[in-house]
Protein backbone atom coordinates (compact mmCIF):
# COMPACT_ATOMS: atom_id res chain seq x y z
CA UNK A 1 0.00 0.00 0.00
CA UNK A 2 1.32 3.44 -0.91
CA UNK A 3 2.30 5.69 1.98
CA UNK A 4 -0.24 8.49 2.40
CA UNK A 5 0.81 12.07 1.79
CA UNK A 6 -0.66 15.20 3.33
CA UNK A 7 -3.49 16.88 1.50
CA UNK A 8 -2.95 20.46 0.49
CA UNK A 9 -5.72 23.02 0.99
CA UNK A 10 -6.32 22.90 -2.77
CA UNK A 11 -6.75 19.10 -2.57
CA UNK A 12 -9.34 19.45 0.17
CA UNK A 13 -11.34 22.03 -1.76
CA UNK A 14 -11.23 20.05 -4.99
CA UNK A 15 -12.33 16.75 -3.43
CA UNK A 16 -14.95 18.44 -1.24
CA UNK A 17 -16.58 20.05 -4.28
CA UNK A 18 -16.71 16.81 -6.23
CA UNK A 19 -17.62 14.50 -3.32
CA UNK A 20 -18.98 16.45 -0.33
CA UNK A 21 -18.57 14.40 2.89
CA UNK A 22 -21.71 13.64 4.86
CA UNK A 23 -21.04 15.27 8.22
CA UNK A 24 -22.05 13.16 11.18
CA UNK A 25 -22.00 9.90 9.23
CA UNK A 26 -20.19 6.93 10.70
CA UNK A 27 -16.58 6.70 9.47
CA UNK A 28 -17.16 2.99 8.99
CA UNK A 29 -19.70 3.76 6.24
CA UNK A 30 -17.48 4.27 3.21
CA UNK A 31 -18.21 5.50 -0.29
CA UNK A 32 -16.07 4.46 -3.26
CA UNK A 33 -14.61 7.29 -5.30
CA UNK A 34 -14.30 7.25 -9.09
CA UNK A 35 -11.02 5.98 -10.63
CA UNK A 36 -9.88 9.45 -11.67
CA UNK A 37 -9.48 10.35 -7.99
CA UNK A 38 -7.26 7.35 -7.32
CA UNK A 39 -4.53 9.29 -5.53
CA UNK A 40 -3.44 8.13 -2.08
CA UNK A 41 -3.58 10.86 0.53
CA UNK A 42 -4.90 11.62 3.95
CA UNK A 43 -6.07 14.92 5.32
CA UNK A 44 -5.10 15.59 8.92
CA UNK A 45 -3.84 18.57 10.94
CA UNK A 46 -0.19 19.18 11.77
CA UNK A 47 1.26 16.26 9.82
CA UNK A 48 -0.35 13.57 11.95
CA UNK A 49 1.19 10.88 9.77
CA UNK A 50 4.60 11.89 11.12
CA UNK A 51 3.48 12.16 14.73
CA UNK A 52 4.31 9.64 17.46
CA UNK A 53 1.15 8.39 19.15
CA UNK A 54 0.08 6.72 22.34
CA UNK A 55 -3.42 6.50 20.85
CA UNK A 56 -3.74 7.08 17.08
CA UNK A 57 -6.89 8.40 15.38
CA UNK A 58 -8.99 5.49 14.12
CA UNK A 59 -9.43 7.32 10.84
CA UNK A 60 -5.82 6.59 9.88
CA UNK A 61 -6.34 2.82 9.98
CA UNK A 62 -6.80 0.75 6.85
CA UNK A 63 -10.27 -0.33 5.83
CA UNK A 64 -9.25 -3.98 6.19
CA UNK A 65 -9.19 -3.55 9.97
CA UNK A 66 -12.68 -2.06 10.30
CA UNK A 67 -14.13 -5.47 11.24
CA UNK A 68 -11.59 -5.74 14.04
CA UNK A 69 -12.33 -2.20 15.20
CA UNK A 70 -16.03 -2.98 15.34
CA UNK A 71 -15.40 -6.26 17.16
CA UNK A 72 -13.23 -4.57 19.78
CA UNK A 73 -15.59 -1.62 20.06
CA UNK A 74 -12.72 0.86 20.23
CA UNK A 75 -9.31 1.88 18.98
CA UNK A 76 -6.67 -0.79 19.23
CA UNK A 77 -2.95 -0.60 19.80
CA UNK A 78 -1.20 -3.92 19.22
CA UNK A 79 1.20 -4.52 22.09
CA UNK A 80 2.53 -7.68 20.40
CA UNK A 81 3.68 -5.67 17.37
CA UNK A 82 2.34 -8.29 14.94
CA UNK A 83 -0.48 -6.41 13.20
CA UNK A 84 1.21 -4.49 10.42
CA UNK A 85 -0.72 -1.60 8.87
CA UNK A 86 1.26 0.75 6.66
CA UNK A 87 -1.31 3.47 7.22
CA UNK A 88 -0.71 3.50 10.97
CA UNK A 89 1.56 6.24 12.26
CA UNK A 90 4.37 5.56 14.69
CA UNK A 91 2.98 4.01 17.86
CA UNK A 92 4.70 4.26 21.24
CA UNK A 93 3.89 1.33 23.53
CA UNK A 94 3.74 2.72 27.04
CA UNK A 95 3.32 -0.53 29.00
CA UNK A 96 4.71 -3.66 27.40
CA UNK A 97 3.41 -7.17 27.94
CA UNK A 98 5.78 -9.09 30.26
CA UNK A 99 7.93 -11.47 28.22
CA UNK A 100 7.84 -13.97 31.09
CA UNK A 101 4.97 -14.24 33.55
CA UNK A 102 5.98 -14.48 37.22
CA UNK A 103 3.28 -15.50 39.67
CA UNK A 104 2.66 -12.45 41.92
CA UNK A 105 0.44 -14.33 44.36
CA UNK A 106 -3.30 -14.35 44.86
CA UNK A 107 -5.68 -11.75 43.47
CA UNK A 108 -6.35 -10.56 47.03
CA UNK A 109 -2.65 -10.13 47.78
CA UNK A 110 -2.04 -8.18 44.56
CA UNK A 111 -5.08 -5.98 45.17
CA UNK A 112 -4.02 -5.16 48.74
CA UNK A 113 -0.52 -4.26 47.57
CA UNK A 114 -1.73 -2.04 44.70
CA UNK A 115 -4.12 -0.23 47.06
CA UNK A 116 -1.26 0.58 49.45
CA UNK A 117 0.93 1.73 46.55
CA UNK A 118 -1.88 3.96 45.26
CA UNK A 119 -2.31 5.59 48.67
CA UNK A 120 1.43 6.26 48.77
CA UNK A 121 1.28 7.90 45.34
CA UNK A 122 -1.45 10.21 46.61
CA UNK A 123 0.56 11.09 49.69
CA UNK A 124 3.70 11.75 47.65
CA UNK A 125 1.70 14.04 45.35
CA UNK A 126 -0.07 15.64 48.34
CA UNK A 127 -3.45 14.94 46.70
CA UNK A 128 -6.66 13.42 48.04
CA UNK A 129 -7.88 10.22 46.38
CA UNK A 130 -10.90 10.31 44.06
CA UNK A 131 -12.38 7.09 42.68
CA UNK A 132 -14.09 7.38 39.29
CA UNK A 133 -16.99 5.13 40.17
CA UNK A 134 -19.13 3.51 37.48
CA UNK A 135 -20.86 1.25 40.01
CA UNK A 136 -19.71 -1.99 38.34
CA UNK A 137 -17.56 -4.75 39.76
CA UNK A 138 -14.27 -3.10 38.81
CA UNK A 139 -14.94 0.19 40.60
CA UNK A 140 -16.56 -1.53 43.60
CA UNK A 141 -13.40 -3.62 43.94
CA UNK A 142 -11.18 -0.51 43.74
CA UNK A 143 -13.24 1.31 46.38
CA UNK A 144 -13.17 -1.76 48.63
CA UNK A 145 -9.39 -2.12 48.33
CA UNK A 146 -8.66 1.54 49.09
CA UNK A 147 -11.01 1.61 52.08
CA UNK A 148 -9.59 -1.67 53.38
CA UNK A 149 -6.12 -0.06 53.19
CA UNK A 150 -7.33 2.91 55.25
CA UNK A 151 -7.70 5.60 52.61
CA UNK A 152 -10.10 8.51 52.70
CA UNK A 153 -11.73 8.60 49.28
CA UNK A 154 -14.10 10.75 47.24
CA UNK A 155 -16.53 8.76 45.10
CA UNK A 156 -17.15 10.55 41.79
CA UNK A 157 -20.06 9.07 39.86
CA UNK A 158 -23.52 9.56 38.44
CA UNK A 159 -27.05 8.45 39.28
CA UNK A 160 -26.45 5.43 37.07
CA UNK A 161 -23.44 4.55 39.24
CA UNK A 162 -25.79 4.25 42.21
CA UNK A 163 -28.41 2.29 40.28
CA UNK A 164 -25.86 -0.34 39.23
CA UNK A 165 -25.69 -1.66 42.80
CA UNK A 166 -27.69 0.48 45.28
CA UNK A 167 -26.83 -1.65 48.32
CA UNK A 168 -23.08 -1.18 47.93
CA UNK A 169 -23.46 2.57 47.48
CA UNK A 170 -25.97 3.10 50.30
CA UNK A 171 -24.80 0.54 52.85
CA UNK A 172 -21.06 0.29 52.22
CA UNK A 173 -19.98 3.66 50.85
CA UNK A 174 -22.40 6.19 52.30
CA UNK A 175 -22.16 4.70 55.79
CA UNK A 176 -18.36 4.74 55.80
CA UNK A 177 -16.92 7.81 57.49
CA UNK A 178 -13.91 7.79 55.17
CA UNK A 179 -16.08 8.35 52.09
CA UNK A 180 -17.37 11.56 50.56
CA UNK A 181 -19.44 11.54 47.39
CA UNK A 182 -19.78 13.73 44.31
CA UNK A 183 -22.74 12.51 42.27
CA UNK A 184 -23.50 14.31 39.01
CA UNK A 185 -21.57 14.32 35.76
CA UNK A 186 -18.10 12.79 36.27
CA UNK A 187 -16.79 14.27 33.01
CA UNK A 188 -17.60 17.82 34.10
CA UNK A 189 -16.32 17.23 37.63
CA UNK A 190 -12.94 16.02 36.34
CA UNK A 191 -12.68 18.97 33.97
CA UNK A 192 -13.30 21.35 36.88
CA UNK A 193 -10.89 19.59 39.27
CA UNK A 194 -8.33 18.01 36.95
CA UNK A 195 -5.36 19.05 39.11
CA UNK A 196 -6.99 18.64 42.51
CA UNK A 197 -7.00 14.87 43.04
CA UNK A 198 -5.18 11.64 42.44
CA UNK A 199 -7.80 10.07 40.18
CA UNK A 200 -8.24 6.30 40.40
CA UNK A 201 -10.20 4.19 37.91
CA UNK A 202 -11.11 0.54 37.57
CA UNK A 203 -9.98 0.54 33.96
CA UNK A 204 -8.64 -2.76 32.61
CA UNK A 205 -10.35 -4.77 35.32
CA UNK A 206 -12.15 -6.52 32.49
CA UNK A 207 -8.96 -6.87 30.49
CA UNK A 208 -7.23 -8.99 33.11
CA UNK A 209 -10.33 -11.20 33.47
CA UNK A 210 -11.69 -11.81 29.97
CA UNK A 211 -14.00 -10.19 27.45
CA UNK A 212 -17.63 -9.94 26.47
CA UNK A 213 -16.94 -9.10 22.83
CA UNK A 214 -17.54 -12.66 21.62
CA UNK A 215 -21.20 -12.28 22.67
CA UNK A 216 -21.74 -10.10 19.62
CA UNK A 217 -21.66 -13.30 17.59
CA UNK A 218 -22.76 -15.93 20.10
CA UNK A 219 -25.93 -14.64 21.73
CA UNK A 220 -26.51 -12.46 24.74
CA UNK A 221 -27.97 -14.60 27.55
CA UNK A 222 -28.13 -18.04 29.09
CA UNK A 223 -25.45 -20.59 29.86
CA UNK A 224 -25.08 -22.01 26.35
CA UNK A 225 -21.68 -20.38 25.96
CA UNK A 226 -19.67 -23.32 27.27
CA UNK A 227 -19.30 -25.02 23.88
CA UNK A 228 -17.95 -21.78 22.38
CA UNK A 229 -15.68 -20.76 25.25
CA UNK A 230 -14.33 -24.21 26.10
CA UNK A 231 -13.33 -24.94 22.50
CA UNK A 232 -9.63 -25.49 21.92
CA UNK A 233 -9.91 -23.66 18.59
CA UNK A 234 -8.61 -20.08 18.89
CA UNK A 235 -11.33 -17.44 18.37
CA UNK A 236 -13.90 -20.12 17.57
CA UNK A 237 -17.27 -18.58 16.71
CA UNK A 238 -15.91 -15.31 15.31
CA UNK A 239 -16.27 -14.37 11.61
CA UNK A 240 -13.33 -15.51 9.51
CA UNK A 241 -12.44 -11.93 8.55
CA UNK A 242 -11.81 -11.15 12.21
CA UNK A 243 -10.11 -14.45 13.03
CA UNK A 244 -7.62 -14.11 10.18
CA UNK A 245 -6.71 -10.56 11.20
CA UNK A 246 -6.20 -11.57 14.83
CA UNK A 247 -4.32 -14.86 14.41
CA UNK A 248 -0.89 -13.13 14.33
CA UNK A 249 -1.71 -11.76 17.80
CA UNK A 250 -2.66 -15.25 18.98
CA UNK A 251 0.55 -16.70 17.55
CA UNK A 252 2.60 -14.11 19.43
CA UNK A 253 1.26 -15.22 22.80
CA UNK A 254 4.06 -16.59 25.05
CA UNK A 255 1.56 -18.65 27.07
CA UNK A 256 0.24 -22.15 26.49
CA UNK A 257 -3.45 -21.27 26.24
CA UNK A 258 -5.96 -24.10 26.11
CA UNK A 259 -9.43 -22.61 25.70
CA UNK A 260 -11.21 -20.14 23.47
CA UNK A 261 -12.06 -18.09 26.58
CA UNK A 262 -8.37 -17.56 27.21
CA UNK A 263 -7.54 -16.95 23.55
CA UNK A 264 -10.15 -14.21 23.47
CA UNK A 265 -8.86 -12.81 26.76
CA UNK A 266 -5.37 -12.61 25.22
CA UNK A 267 -6.58 -10.60 22.22
CA UNK A 268 -8.22 -8.00 24.47
CA UNK A 269 -5.22 -7.96 26.80
CA UNK A 270 -2.88 -7.36 23.86
CA UNK A 271 -4.96 -4.91 21.82
CA UNK A 272 -7.21 -2.82 24.07
CA UNK A 273 -4.97 -2.20 27.08
CA UNK A 274 -3.33 1.04 25.95
CA UNK A 275 -6.40 2.79 24.56
CA UNK A 276 -8.41 1.96 27.67
CA UNK A 277 -5.64 3.43 29.83
CA UNK A 278 -6.31 6.84 28.23
CA UNK A 279 -10.05 6.47 27.53
CA UNK A 280 -11.49 8.45 30.41
CA UNK A 281 -8.95 11.25 30.05
CA UNK A 282 -9.76 11.51 26.34
CA UNK A 283 -13.44 11.89 27.26
CA UNK A 284 -12.57 14.79 29.55
CA UNK A 285 -10.54 16.51 26.82
CA UNK A 286 -7.15 16.46 28.51
CA UNK A 287 -4.64 14.44 30.53
CA UNK A 288 -4.67 14.56 34.33
CA UNK A 289 -1.31 15.06 36.09
CA UNK A 290 -2.12 12.43 38.74
CA UNK A 291 -4.03 9.48 37.30
CA UNK A 292 -3.98 5.80 38.27
CA UNK A 293 -5.69 2.97 36.41
CA UNK A 294 -5.78 0.57 39.34
CA UNK A 295 -5.80 -2.73 37.44
CA UNK A 296 -3.03 -1.66 35.08
CA UNK A 297 -0.34 -2.20 37.67
CA UNK A 298 2.26 -4.62 36.30
CA UNK A 299 1.45 -7.08 39.06
CA UNK A 300 -2.00 -7.52 37.53
CA UNK A 301 -0.48 -8.20 34.13
CA UNK A 302 1.49 -11.04 35.67
CA UNK A 303 -1.55 -12.27 37.59
CA UNK A 304 -3.65 -12.30 34.42
CA UNK A 305 -0.99 -14.27 32.55
CA UNK A 306 -0.62 -16.82 35.36
CA UNK A 307 -4.35 -17.53 35.78
CA UNK A 308 -6.86 -18.92 33.31
CA UNK A 309 -10.59 -19.35 32.90
CA UNK A 310 -10.80 -21.76 35.83
CA UNK A 311 -9.99 -18.81 38.11
CA UNK A 312 -11.49 -15.91 36.14
CA UNK A 313 -14.81 -17.47 35.09
CA UNK A 314 -15.23 -20.90 36.73
CA UNK A 315 -17.34 -23.41 34.82
CA UNK A 316 -17.76 -20.85 32.02
CA UNK A 317 -20.81 -19.49 33.83
CA UNK A 318 -21.62 -15.84 33.29
CA UNK A 319 -22.54 -15.40 36.96
CA UNK A 320 -18.96 -16.42 37.82
CA UNK A 321 -17.27 -13.92 35.50
CA UNK A 322 -14.65 -11.91 37.47
CA UNK A 323 -15.03 -14.33 40.38
CA UNK A 324 -11.86 -13.12 42.18
CA UNK A 325 -13.28 -9.58 42.24
CA UNK A 326 -16.63 -10.83 43.51
CA UNK A 327 -14.92 -12.71 46.34
CA UNK A 328 -12.80 -9.69 47.25
CA UNK A 329 -15.81 -7.35 47.35
CA UNK A 330 -17.77 -9.76 49.52
CA UNK A 331 -14.89 -10.33 51.92
CA UNK A 332 -14.70 -6.57 52.51
CA UNK A 333 -18.36 -5.61 52.44
CA UNK A 334 -20.38 -8.75 53.26
CA UNK A 335 -22.72 -7.42 50.54
CA UNK A 336 -24.02 -10.43 48.66
CA UNK A 337 -25.88 -8.23 46.18
CA UNK A 338 -22.63 -6.50 45.25
CA UNK A 339 -20.73 -9.77 44.94
CA UNK A 340 -23.41 -11.22 42.67
CA UNK A 341 -23.85 -8.12 40.52
CA UNK A 342 -24.29 -9.24 36.89
CA UNK A 343 -21.81 -8.00 34.33
CA UNK A 344 -23.15 -4.86 32.66
CA UNK A 345 -21.60 -2.35 30.31
CA UNK A 346 -21.13 0.16 33.12
CA UNK A 347 -19.03 2.65 31.19
CA UNK A 348 -21.57 2.96 28.39
CA UNK A 349 -24.32 3.65 30.91
CA UNK A 350 -22.41 5.94 33.26
CA UNK A 351 -20.39 8.16 30.97
CA UNK A 352 -21.76 9.94 27.90
CA UNK A 353 -20.74 8.91 24.41
CA UNK A 354 -18.67 11.55 22.64
CA UNK A 355 -19.25 12.35 19.00
CA UNK A 356 -16.16 12.16 16.83
CA UNK A 357 -14.12 9.69 18.88
CA UNK A 358 -12.67 8.38 15.62
CA UNK A 359 -10.83 11.66 15.25
CA UNK A 360 -9.42 11.75 18.77
CA UNK A 361 -5.80 10.92 19.51
CA UNK A 362 -3.12 11.13 22.21
CA UNK A 363 0.38 12.18 21.20
CA UNK A 364 3.54 10.88 22.84
CA UNK A 365 5.73 13.97 22.55
CA UNK A 366 4.35 16.12 24.03
CA UNK A 367 1.66 14.10 25.81
CA UNK A 368 -1.64 15.69 24.90
CA UNK A 369 -5.13 14.90 23.67
CA UNK A 370 -5.99 16.12 20.18
CA UNK A 371 -9.06 16.08 17.99
CA UNK A 372 -9.49 16.16 14.22
CA UNK A 373 -12.26 18.65 13.41
CA UNK A 374 -14.94 16.91 11.34
CA UNK A 375 -16.06 20.20 9.82
CA UNK A 376 -12.64 20.93 8.41
CA UNK A 377 -10.99 17.59 7.71
CA UNK A 378 -11.94 14.48 5.82
CA UNK A 379 -9.89 11.38 5.39
CA UNK A 380 -9.21 9.22 2.39
CA UNK A 381 -8.38 5.54 2.78
CA UNK A 382 -6.71 4.12 -0.27
CA UNK A 383 -5.27 1.00 -1.87
CA UNK A 384 -3.67 0.74 -5.31
CA UNK A 385 -7.00 0.08 -7.04
CA UNK A 386 -9.55 1.59 -4.70
CA UNK A 387 -10.12 4.73 -2.68
CA UNK A 388 -12.82 5.06 -0.10
CA UNK A 389 -14.00 8.20 1.58
CA UNK A 390 -15.69 8.94 4.86
CA UNK A 391 -16.12 11.67 7.42
CA UNK A 392 -15.04 11.70 11.03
Amino acid sequence: MTRARMLTEEDVLAISKKHPPVMGASPDVLVELPPEDNVPFVCAPESLNDQRFLVPPRVLMSVKYHDVLNYLGSHFIDRTGTIVDQRLPNIVIEQSIPSVAVDPGSFDAVTDAVAKATIKKAADANKPVAVLYSGGLDSMCVASALLKAGANITIVGSQTSIAECPSFYNEVLRKNGKVTVEIGNPIIFVRQHRNDYLWVTGECGAHIMGTTNWKKFNGASGEDYKAVLSSSSPLYGLPESIRSSLMPVINACPLQLKTNYDYQWWVIFALKWQFVSFRFQIWTGGLCPHFVNFFMDDAYQHWAMCNDVTVKCPEYKWKNYKMPMRDYIYAFSADRAAASTPKRYSMELTYPKLQGMHGTYVTAEPREVGFIDARTYMYIMSSPNNITEGSI
